[in-house]
Order: structure tokens, then C-alpha cells, then sequence
């Protein structure tokens, strides 16, 4: 998809000569397509019908204004200047001049009149790629503007916690709606990016203890257990919890958005630096499940936009540290050592009161080792002197 350019000028619709050349110029050495216009009124009346697919419209110092006006003044010119300006406030698209006047190319009092290195000579072939080189890069950066304009309160926000993490999700934002600005954009790169801006959100909202230090490793923000803990589920590494069973801070869909984001292809890592294994496991699921398509990182972009704007308004309205501080609920799971019972096999026992089937415990390395006790029941085998069976353990 190339830039749209308005042409403006007398002469634009000679079959050959300038005109010609120019056209083709534009077309096939920077993909740019014109829309010639021998009359102003006609070239911005067409402007105003397709602001949104024009990127730039050139003028011609001295033409035609409208068919009474059919005189090579520079009336045409200021005339289109002007109602250009009026058009900024709905969309800004930059104006330049391409001139047969030589001397106006040099002229001062001219330059002032219609904005500094706005003019090109016509009849110079570098003066005309200069123009051309002009308008992709004023193209690329007024489109940029627009999308920080168009996604202006996620990207403040996100901007006070993290300028750097801003401009990463404007990038994505401006490969969404720009890709033909973004042709060497690669989704696969900015999957951990996005992993990062939930990492500042979550250090913004334990500034709060929205999210409890707990739920930090000096300073570190583990990425899994902040998760858990704003859903309302037990942070067993943490060993906290958000108030009662079935409370959480999040609402349903703020959770499954975080779920989607930090745990794509069933990443498990905790942290924002993916391990040898997540990052494999990852690259395997993206080539693999997702294949070629772009759509997957834009989707986790905009969830990341509403996670921002959301979590920002919650912020805001629970700003007393100590009462949110009041929810962090200690689970204070009982610990012991992993050891063989004599005479028996096939359990182990931790503690007096918990045994465990060997199994699990061989399975995962732990017989000598310290455990806590994530889960247990009243112990059904009757043969073994001890109240509780563990059924879930981690070191």
C-alpha cells in the first residue's frame, strides 16, 4: 500500500514532458500515487472528500485557482494554503511547493510566506527527490503522531511508568494501522515486550500494595505470582493470597487477558526473561500453532492497552496503601523434610502428622529435601500412624 499525494499544478495533465515523467517517478521509484489536479478548488475539494487516504498534497506556486480564475498567480496557491489549515484540526497533511519559478526557489520573503523548506525546484533532479524522500518521512512521522494521539491514554499512562516500554507499544500500535511503514516489523520480537509493560503495571500497582512486596523477590516483580494474587488465586511460592476464597482484584475478563498474555503457549515462566526452555517452547509455538500470522500479537496489543487504562482507574480510586495491604491474606503453609518411614514403602513421611505416596515424591527429586504442604486430606490409609496425606508438594 503506497502514499496518496495530491497534485496540484496547470500542467499536470500533459501527456508529456514533466508531468509525465514525474507521475511515473513517483510511482514506480517510491510508491507514491498521484492524483493530479489542474485547478486548487477541484485538488482540495478532493482532499476534503478523501482526507483520510491522502498523505500530501503538492502545489504549484503560480496556477490555476478555478476556471474564472485561469491565471498563473499565486492566488490558487494561498487559496488551497488556507483551507488546508482549516482542515488540521480533523487531520494534518503537510504541503509542499513544486515550482517552475527559479527565483522564487531562493527567495526569503517567498519561504516565510508559505513555510520553511516547503519549496522544490521543478526543473532539479535532486531538488525533486528531495521532495519525495520529504513526503515518506513527514508521512511516516505524521502517522506515528496520529496513533499516539488515537491511543493517547494508554500511552500516557504507560509512558509515567516506563517511557521506553511506551514507545515498544507505540511500535506495535503503528505496525498495526501503518504496515507499510512496518514491512520488517517481526510479531515474534515483541512478545516479551508486551510481557514487560505488564511487569511495570504490576510494579506501579505494589507501589500500592495493590500487589503486596510478598509477591516481589528484592525487588523483582514475579510475574506469575502477581497474576495469581490479582485473580484471587493462592500465590503458593508467596504463600498470600487476595482476601476470601473467590475474591480477586481483577474483574473475569482483566484476568483472562493477563492469563492470555503471560502464558501464550504455555509459557510458565515467572519472570520477563524467558528461560532457555520457555523461550524454545515459545519460537515452537509461534511457528508451529500460530504460523506466519500477525494477528495474535495485535490482539495481546490491545488487551495490554485495556489492562493499562483499567488497572490506572483502579489505582487511582484505592490509593490507601494501608487498607489494600489489609487484604493480603497469610496462607502459612506447614514445611518439613521429606523422609523414608521404616519398614514401609511405597510413602514418605513429613513431620508427624502428613505421609506421602512415594510417587510424587520420587517424581519430582524431593525425598531428603525441605517441602511445604500445598494441599492434603484426612489420611484414608488406616495402616499408616499419620492424620493428613499430602497431594501436593513443592519445595
Amino acid at each position: 500500500m503506497g502514499l496518496n499525494v495530491v497534485w496540484i499544478d496547470d500542467q499536470c495533465k500533459e501527456q508529456v514532458g514533466f508531468a509525465s515523467t514525474f507521475i511515473t517517478r513517483c510511482e514506480k521509484r517510491h510508491g507514491i500515487n498521484v492524483f493530479p489536479f489542474e485547478l486548487a478548488v477541484e485538488g482540495i475539494s478532493y482532499l476534503e472528500q478523501n482526507l483520510e487516504q491522502i498523505h500530501a498534497v503538492i502545489l504549484d506556486a503560480k496556477g490555476w485557482h478555478d476556471k474564472r480564475n485561469a491565471a498563473t498567480t499565486t492566488f490558487g496557491m494561498h487559496e488551497a494554503i488556507k483551507r488546508m489549515e482549516r482542515l488540521a484540526y480533523k487531520k494534518y497533511v503537510p504541503y509542499y511547493i513544486l515550482t517552475a519559478q527559479g527565483d522564487l526557489v531562493g527567495d526569503e520573503e517567498f519561504a516565510y510566506s508559505v513555510g520553511k523548506d516547503k519549496v522544490y525546484y521543478k526543473y532539479n533532479g535532486n531538488d525533486i527527490e528531495r521532495l519525495l524522500t520529504q513526503i515518506k518521512q513527514d508521512s511516516k512521522n505524521s502517522a506515528r503522531q496520529r496513533i499516539r494521539i488515537l491511543y493517547h491514554d494508554a500511552l500516557d499512562i504507560l509512558r509515567s511508568m516506563n517511557e521506553k516500554a511506551s514507545e515498544i507499544l507505540l511500535d506495535i500500535l503503528e505496525a498495526i494501522h501503518h504496515p507499510e511503514y512496518n514491512t520488517k516489523f517481526k510479531p515474534v520480537l515483541y512478545y516479551n515486550q508486551l510481557r514487560q509493560v505488564l511487569e511495570h503495571i504490576f510494579t506501579e500497582a505494589n507501589k500500592y500494595q495493590i500487589i503486596p512486596n510478598e509477591c516481589l523477590r528484592n525487588g523483582k516483580v514475579n510475574l506469575d505470582q502477581c497474576y495469581r494474587y490479582l485473580v484471587g488465586n493462592d500465590c503458593e511460592v508467596c504463600e498470600v493470597r487476595y482476601g476470601n476464597i473467590g475474591e480477586s482484584v481483577v474483574t473475569k475478563h482483566i484476568a483472562e487477558m493477563l492469563s492470555m498474555i503471560l502464558y501464550l503457549g504455555n509459557i510458565k515462566s515467572h519472570y520477563t526473561k524467558l528461560n532457555e526452555k520457555d523461550s524454545h517452547k515459545l519460537d515452537d509455538y509461534l511457528r508451529d500453532d500460530v504460523g506466519k500470522s500477525h494477528y495474535i500479537i495485535y490482539v495481546l496489543t490491545f488487551q495490554v492497552c485495556e489492562i493499562l487504562v483499567w488497572m490506572n482507574e483502579y489505582i487511582k480510586e484505592h490509593q490507601d496503601v494501608k487498607a489494600n495491604y489489609q487484604k493480603c491474606k497469610k496462607l502459612n503453609y506447614p514445611r518439613g523434610v521429606v523422609e523414608s518411614i521404616e519398614g514401609i514403602s511405597g510413602f514418605y513421611h513429613i513431620g508427624d502428622k502428613f505421609c506421602v505416596e512415594s510417587n510424587l515424591v520420587e517424581k519430582m527429586g524431593l525425598p531428603g529435601r525441605q517441602v511445604k504442604i500445598i494441599k492434603s486430606i484426612p489420611n484414608p490409609n488406616k495402616d499408616l500412624n499419620f492424620p493428613f496425606m499430602a497431594k501436593r508438594i513443592i519445595p
